[in-house]
C-alpha cells in the first residue's frame, strides 16, 4: 500500500509530500516512512510524477492500494495514479475511499461494537483499572513489568495488535 499526505513545510515555505509504505512482512503488517518530496506549488501531475518514481522503485505489480488525505488535488493524483498502473500492468487496485485507514479502523470498531465482548472497553478499562489500584498491585506488576498493560486507541483499531496481545498475556494475573 502506498500512503501519501501533503503539507506546508514551514521553514522551507515548500509543500512537502511524505510518502509512506505500508506491507506484509512475514504475517504482520509494517509501516514504513519511505520519502519526503518538496515540490513547491504541488498539482496533480506533478505529484503523479513523483508517486510514479517512487512506484518504479518499490515496485508496480505488488500495489494494491493507494491512501490519501481528501484534498481535490489529492483526488486528481489518486485518478491519475489508478489509471497509469492499470495500463502499464493491467490491475485495477482497490478503492476503499480517500482515506483507506480510517476507513479500515472504523469497520473494526463498528465489528467489535456488534459483538457483545466489549473488547474496547475492557482494553481502555484495564489500564485505567490499574492506574486507580496502583497503590495495592504496585509490587505485584514490578515483578511482572513485561505485562504492563500497553494503551489502547480507540481510533486506531488495526494498530492495537500488541494491546488486545498484553492483555491476554495478562489476564490470568488481572483475574
Amino acid at each position: 500500500m502506498l500512503l501519501f499526505d501533503g503539507d506546508l513545510n514551514s521553514n522551507l515555505q515548500s509543500k512537502q509530500q511524505d510518502i509512506h509504505i505500508r506491507f506484509w512482512k512475514g504475517s504482520q503488517i509494517s509501516s514504513h516512512f519511505y520519502t519526503s518530496e518538496f515540490l513547491g506549488r504541488a498539482d496533480a501531475g506533478s505529484l503523479h510524477e513523483k508517486l510514479i518514481d517512487c512506484c518504479a522503485t518499490i515496485g508496480k505489480q505488488g500495489l494494491l492500494q493507494i491512501s490519501l488525505d481528501g484534498p481535490s488535488v489529492n483526488w486528481k493524483t489518486h485518478d491519475l495514479l489508478f489509471t497509469s498502473i492499470e495500463e502499464k500492468i493491467h490491475k485495477t487496485m482497490l478503492n476503499i475511499g480517500s482515506c483507506g485507514l480510517h476507513i479500515v479502523h472504523n469497520a473494526f470498531r463498528s465489528g467489535s461494537m456488534e459483538t457483545s465482548w466489549e473488547v474496547g472497553q475492557t482494553l481502555s478499562h484495564l489500564t485505567g483499572y490499574l492506574r486507580t489500584h496502583q497503590l495495592g498491585v504496585t509490587t505485584l506488576w514490578q515483578s511482572l513489568d513485561h505485562l504492563c498493560p500497553k494503551q489502547f486507541s480507540s481510533h486506531r483499531w488495526v494498530e492495537n495488535v500488541t494491546v488486545v496481545e498484553r492483555a491476554l498475556e495478562m489476564w490470568p494475573h488481572v483475574k
